[in-house]
């Protein structure tokens, strides 16, 4: 499991695509309950405060989780890990997710890392 947040070695495409699902799933369940706490008429602003921040944990591990794996991936396909900070950006983060999870794999040949995928 600690491979996984680590930065170091390279990881297959399925494996970046795997974490990129998981990570959309955490999404799908986290974003509901915090808008529903944002949008509830009777709910006190402290009260809201208090859920964003218990909750706020939980987003730490599938942040690392996704920037780990995309550097390792992007180190895979040849280009600079820096670039797996940007399936962050708002509204455009569709374009880098597919384009660092579709990228082939340089052949590198004896030199490549035997790394766990």
């Amino acid at each position: 499991m600690r491979q996984y947040f680590s930065f170091e070695g390279e990881s297959r495409r399925e494996v970046y695509w795997a974490v990129t699902v998981i990570n959309l799933l955490i999404g799908a369940v986290m974003v509901p309950i915090i808008v529903a706490g944002a949008t509830a008429p009777d709910m006190h602003p402290l009260t809201f405060l208090a859920i964003v921040i218990l909750l706020s944990p939980l987003w730490v591990g599938p942040i690392w989780l996704q920037l780990a794996t995309g550097a390792r991936r992007c180190r895979e396909a040849g280009i600079n890990p820096f670039w797996s900070a940007t399936v962050f950006l708002p509204y455009i983060a569709v374009i880098p997710v597919a384009v660092i999870g579709l990228l082939p794999p340089v052949n590198r040949g004896a030199d490549r890392l035997d790394y766990p995928r």
